[in-house]
């Protein structure tokens, strides 16, 4: 619900959000629209979502934690007030009177309190107190609305919870109309010199490259991380389309976030820190690190890269202090109260999980990092990195390289020199000196090999190659058969492959895979790579479906019927079939071409007539002894096959619906299979 509606339903709420994610913004605009409307200014209109909130004669007043001092934090909520409005740009008997009516209005239901950062009382006790003095406030003044802030990570720490009827709420991701708003908002407003015309397009390509990669898109989410990647677009020109880039520029834009209050940190100082910082915690398995493993670790960093003399610059607290002050990569997000007391228990984060996996892999590439071995290949240490697993193997698992390392280590790959990317594929493929998997990971091996070569790094054919043919090697039958929303870890590789460059050449090794009658499973996946493949365009996608009419014709070899009526199965799955009836007497007509064909055919005419049962009815019923032939060529081989096996499976799903010939022949023949 928009926070307007939870404020008029409950007066007092206390809304959670992430670094970033707009909470000072949001009390900011309520602050503004209701002294506006005290005004009758007619800039109200310019103010946007303001019929959301509350049509009451408010009087806002906006208190920001941070700056407070304990002393004042801990007094009475009438005489913090009165502190904080002498401390303020009013006189003192103007502060008098302002006291005056703010404690009227409160009494009288005419006043908003707007909170701004209850986590940024860095004293817990302080913090405490002033949680519960707001409370009784509440009490005092049940009419008065009041709305406080917190990061969700600092009030989820914090050893109290606001009571006394306060609700709880947590601010919303943007969603993708959000973003386009966005988008259309900031163009207008930074590039106003421009025509009317000329800002559309410009708002155009700026949403495109924001949503066209999920994870970009995710990224965007965060109303300041946001605005970081339209200030990269307006900084280069446009979004870079290689994420390692993109993720570079990002960085550079927040790591001097306060260029008019603050004095600049140097790149030189401050990225090479962050890199061996971002592996440390990517290294440890953690998101969030306590201040005094973080300074430890800076520590460490001038310890082992003492050549680096921009680093030595600062001591690690100043360092860290400065940053604080100046950039926006890293944050202090909250304070951890299990820590034993006189630890230093304040708790940082990167803003984002995203640049602690693109540094960590920056960490890689130049060599800053713990435990580094020098003189040793970059391939072997990502090696090292690609053979740790999520959870231990066990039958029908999928357990993965950690999502972390995963990241940074495609990262890696985009961004390293051409030089090495095959060995480095390689160094992600091998599992020893033995090649023996005793471990378990040669799956998780392959499908990061995979997702990294849907990057599209500069890799060479044969490793390329080699990766889809590791990929193939390790399909289980836990992994998805349809374009869809993917079950595996190795569908999301699959689905990543078929919208790159190299989606034909996995759909060819899956194909033949299935024609050498290793698995059905080779099939599904094939036929989903070529809808997926096809799917981004509609001229495309409409041709596809044609061409697999020609594929099936008379005079086609068999590899090219098979691969045309795994293309049908996969459209009559989804409902996407023009012309249902076509296709499905061609699928009959595959029926005699040998077991290969049969079973693609079934299994694309199980689908059709599943999805298209009054349009294709007629063609079955008119080709009845068609499939029953099909049975006795069942018979004749055996059944023994796994592919001969679904095969009589479908049929029998066609004929339980049209004729009940052809189920009492899938019954006798499935009888004699498992006999």
């Amino acid at each position: 619900m928009s926070v307007g509606n939870a404020v008029n339903q409950r007066r007092r709420i206390v809304v959670l959000g992430e670094p970033g994610g707009g909470k000072t913004t949001m009390l900011r605009w309520m602050a503004t629209a209701y002294l506006l409307r005290m005004k009758n200014d007619p800039a109200i209109d310019m103010l946007p979502d303001v019929e959301g909130l509350p049509s009451v004669e408010w009087l806002p007043v906006l208190i920001r934690c941070r700056d407070l001092g304990d002393a004042d934090l801990c007094r009475s909520f009438q005489d913090f007030l009165a502190q904080h409005l002498r401390k303020s740009e009013l006189f003192p008997d103007e502060a008098d009177i302002m006291l005056s009516l703010v404690m009227e209005r409160l009494a009288t239901g005419k006043a908003l309190l707007l909170i701004d950062g209850l986590d940024e009382i860095s004293n817990s006790s302080v913090r405490v107190q002033f949680c519960q003095e707001l409370e009784r406030t509440a009490v005092r003044y049940p009419a008065a609305a009041v709305v406080a802030t917190s990061r969700i990570v600092g009030y989820r720490d914090m050893p109290y919870r606001m009571g006394s009827d306060f609700a709880h709420g947590v601010l919303a991701e943007l969603r993708e109309v959000d973003k386009i708003v966005f988008s259309k908002r900031w163009v207008d407003v930074t590039e106003a010199q421009y025509p009317s015309a000329e800002r559309l397009k410009r708002a155009s390509e700026l949403i495109d490259s924001i949503l066209e990669s999920e994870r970009i898109s995710r990224l965007a989410g965060n109303p300041m991380l946001l605005t970081t990647l339209a200030l990269v677009k307006r900084k280069v020109g446009k979004l870079p389309t290689r994420r390692v880039r993109l993720y570079a520029e990002a960085v550079s834009v927040l790591l001097n976030w306060n260029r008019r209050a603050y004095a600049v940190i140097e790149e030189e100082e401050a990225i090479p820190q962050l890199e061996y910082l971002a592996w440390d915690m990517c290294k440890r398995g953690v998101q969030r690190i306590h201040q005094d493993d973080l300074l430890a670790s800076l520590e460490g960093c001038r310890r082992d890269l003492a050549k680096l003399r921009a680093i030595h610059r600062r001591s690690p607290e100043e360092f860290l202090t400065a940053l604080e002050a100046r950039s926006s990569l890293l944050v202090r997000t909250g304070f951890d109260w299990s820590r034993p007391k006189g630890e230093d228990a304040d708790v940082w984060e990167f803003r984002h999980l995203t640049f602690q996996e693109y540094l960590a892999s920056r960490a890689m590439l130049d060599g800053r990092y713990p435990t580094r071995e020098r003189g040793k290949p970059l391939a072997e240490q990502v090696a090292a990195l690609s053979g740790l697993l999520d959870a231990p193997p066990a039958v029908d698992s999928d357990p993965s390289v950690p999502e972390v390392w995963q990241e940074a280590i495609r990262l890696l790959v985009s961004d390293c020199l051409d030089d090495d990317v095959d060995e480095v594929l390689e160094g992600i493929l091998s599992t020893g000196e033995s090649e023996v998997d005793v471990a378990g990971t040669s799956r998780s091996r392959a499908v990061l090999a995979a997702r990294c070569l849907a990057d599209e790094p500069n890799v060479g054919e044969d490793v390329a190659r080699r990766v889809l043919s590791q990929l193939a090697s390790v399909v289980m039958d836990i992994d998805c058969t349809r374009a869809g929303n993917p079950r595996s870890k190795l569908d999301v590789a699959v689905f990543e492959l078929a919208k790159s460059s190299w989606g034909d050449a996995l759909r060819a090794e899956m194909l033949r895979r299935y024609m050498a009658g290793e698995r059905v499973k080779y099939g599904g996946i094939a036929a989903s790579v070529g809808y997926l493949m096809n799917k981004k365009d509609a001229a495309a996608f409409a041709a596809w479906q044609d061409g697999l009419l020609v594929k099936m014709g008379e005079d086609s070899d068999e590899w090219s019927c098979v691969e045309g009526a795994l293309g049908a199965s996969v459209l009559a799955y989804h409902n996407e079939l023009r012309e249902p009836e076509r296709f499905a007497a061609v699928l009959l007509s595959l029926m005699g071409r040998g077991e290969r064909s049969l079973f693609a055919a079934s299994w694309a005419l199980c689908w059709a007539v599943r999805n298209y049962e009054p349009d294709v009815r007629g063609v079955v019923e008119s080709h009845v002894d068609v499939l029953l032939g099909s049975f006795s060529a069942l018979a004749r081989l055996g059944v023994h096959s796994e592919r001969s096996r679904l095969a009589a499976w479908l049929l029998g799903c066609v004929g339980g619906v049209l004729d009940e010939r052809i189920a009492q022949s899938c019954v006798d023949l499935w009888v004699r299979c498992w006999k």
